[in-house]
């Protein structure tokens, strides 16, 4: 469970931000990848052998990465209108966005 958690969290910032950071998914992967090392060093050398059971599916987190992907779509979107001023082209010129 944890591990899912750890997933769908680095899933969540690696691609709700890829506009801002395009590097992200490529840092994960390689992330991920030292992390699947790690993780079977210690189950191959520092702990006991887990009990295996079996499972259909991941459950209730495919139904939280497919929400995230849907989030991810319209973050992404946004946040290319708003960095690039892309609004000025579909409203016209006087298109302003207010900050706080």
């Amino acid at each position: 469970l944890e591990d899912y958690d750890e997933i769908v969290t680095q899933f969540g910032y690696a691609f709700f931000f890829v506009p801002l950071f395009p590097l992200a998914p490529c840092l994960a992967l390689l992330n991920n990848m030292l992390e699947i090392r790690i993780d079977s060093y210690k189950m191959l050398k520092l702990c006991r052998r887990p009990i295996p059971h079996y499972d259909n599916t991941i459950g209730m987190w495919n139904k939280v990465i497919a929400i995230y992907a849907y989030i991810a779509i319209v973050t992404n979107i946004a946040l290319l209108i708003f960095h690039y001023d892309i609004g000025k082209h579909i409203v016209g010129s006087d298109f302003k966005i207010q900050s706080f």
